[in-house]
């Protein structure tokens, strides 16, 4: 299984790591079939990617062109090859433009101004529905036709919705408007915004000398609060790392670095190296079979050797 992360309008690969040419190729999405290549030719029977797919004949690699939000999901693969079936699956997460790496954008205003949740589309939409807060609920939508709001006092006559790019605008902010905004497009295309209303202290009319020196210390003793609450994390996250073993190796950019796991590998174990995070797998030993992985963004490509008997990585 890899994990695969691509910017919205951009072109993605599905490298397979094959280099012999295969009897019979066969793509899935979601479950559903979307090519098939063999002896006969090659035909897809979903019209989800239109002409978007490109298939390498050779390693049954898939190229995927001009991603859309709505083609994020699990792409798996079969090849026949000399009777033999060989699959892998690809997690395939496409990200809005703007938008963090785990595809939410994130957007700060200050209390009073007004902000625009903008999708960055740019063509007229059939469907646009708008939802707030952790369960959802609908505050705009258009059917093409008619606008309509919610009756919700927080948002009323503030919202202002673009049937034409799905954007939303929300005058006149309050802390209360702070939270997560998802907006569903035609039924198929959505955006995520975590949006953050920033109040002011200062300054704020109508207060006393009094009562600004009253919020001033209410703020330092919450700054103070804040500076014992990380230096307690950081002694407990020092104290949790000394009871895990770690190697630190230093190498000059150019040479190579060999990772020894100073342990005996058995003709059973299943070992496994990974990159800073459990879900990139570059590289993994299963009883005679030995195999190494591109890692992410394709930066160890063919830069990786795993040592059969002692399982190191160099």
């Amino acid at each position: 299984m890899k994990s695969v992360s691509v910017k919205e309008g951009d072109s993605v690969t599905l490298d397979t790591g094959f280099k012999e040419e295969s009897d019979v190729i066969t793509w899935w999405f979601k479950s559903s079939l979307i090519v098939e290549s063999d002896e006969n030719g090659t035909y897809t029977d979903d019209e989800t990617f239109g002409d978007r797919l490109e298939l390498n004949y050779e390693t049954g690699s898939l190229t995927i062109n001009n991603m859309t939000t709505s083609d994020s999901g699990n792409y798996h693969l079969e090849i026949n090859h000399n009777n033999r079936t060989l699959s892998k699956m690809f997690i395939v997460t496409v990200h809005v433009f703007g938008a963090d790496e785990d595809g939410v954008k994130r957007v700060s205003v200050k209390e009073g101004d007004s902000v625009t949740l903008n999708t960055g589309f740019k063509e007229d939409f059939n469907h646009i529905n708008w939802l707030f807060g952790d369960s959802y609920s609908f505050i705009a939508k258009s059917d093409g036709d008619e606008i309509s709001y919610t009756g919700d006092e927080r948002f009323r006559d503030r919202l202002e919705l673009n049937d034409q790019t799905g954007s939303l605008t929300i005058n006149n902010t309050r802390i209360t408007d702070s939270g997560i905004y998802k907006v569903e497009i035609n039924h198929g295309n959505t955006v995520t915004f975590m949006v953050n209303v920033c109040g002011s202290f200062y300054p704020y009319p109508g207060l006393s000398p009094g009562a600004k020196a009253g919020i001033g210390v209410v703020i330092l003793l919450l700054v103070l609060y804040i500076a014992a609450v990380l230096y307690y994390h950081h002694k407990l996250s020092k104290r949790r790392m000394q009871n895990h073993e770690e190697n630190t190796i230093f190498v000059k950019e150019g040479n190579h670095a060999t990772l020894n796991p100073d342990t005996e590998i058995k003709s059973d174990d299943v070992n496994m190296w990974m990159f800073e995070d459990q879900d990139s797998v570059i590289a993994q030993m299963t009883g005679p079979s030995r195999e190494t992985f591109d890692g992410p963004d394709g930066r160890f490509s063919d830069g990786l050797k795993l040592d059969e008997k002692t399982g190191s990585l160099s």
